[in-house]
């Protein structure tokens, strides 16, 4: 929150006429004063997070087999990275959302997993009308109704990377939409 900004703003109101000018004064003091405690504040955090975290990486390294590099030739920011020949090929791609709208079209186009990140399994989440009928390979982590669409359900599971070809097909059929892949 900008609480520099809002100090700075509040020290420029003037006083309407007929206010005490005193009253007005004691106010921006005491909320100027709380502003700049909240802003210093702010500050040694964000200097704490930056001394101690790392930025995310946001590629994934994919271990895929099939027709990788005819599935992935007009996936935007995609990489071909090795091809291994029988065992596959390993491709880089962004991740997050980016990755979990190309699964099923790598998949539609006959792509099988083999490691995801580094992952032999893998966490999915699927939005689904109804309790959904979980392929076998995979094991429900939970399931639960949207606070904001009870109609709505949203169920996490983990699944064998090597299966995900089959059983995101199955999910999808079953009338479940895909949300996420978590890519690590």
């Amino acid at each position: 929150f900008p609480y520099a900004q809002k100090r700075a703003g509040l020290f420029a109101v003037q006083p309407a006429p007929g206010d005490s000018s005193i009253r007005t004064s004691e106010r921006k003091l005491a909320f100027g004063l709380a502003d700049t405690i909240k802003q210093g504040y702010a500050d040694l955090i964000k200097q704490a997070l930056a001394a101690t975290s790392h930025p995310a990486f946001l590629d994934v390294h994919v271990w895929a087999k099939g027709p990788v590099g005819e599935a992935t030739r007009n996936e935007p920011d995609t990489l071909l990275e090795r091809d291994m020949g029988q065992d596959g090929t390993v491709f880089v791609t962004k991740r997050y959302q980016v990755f979990t709208d190309m699964i099923p079209r790598l998949i539609d186009k006959g792509v099988s997993f083999v490691e995801i990140g580094g992952n032999d399994e893998i966490m999915v989440t699927v939005l689904s009308t109804d309790a959904i009928a979980i392929p076998e390979g995979m094991r429900i982590l939970f399931s639960y109704p949207l606070p904001a669409d009870p109609s709505t359900r949203r169920t996490g599971m983990v699944v064998a990377v090597r299966k995900l070809h089959l059983v995101l097909p199955s999910l999808i059929k079953a009338g479940a939409r895909l949300e996420h892949v978590y890519d690590y």
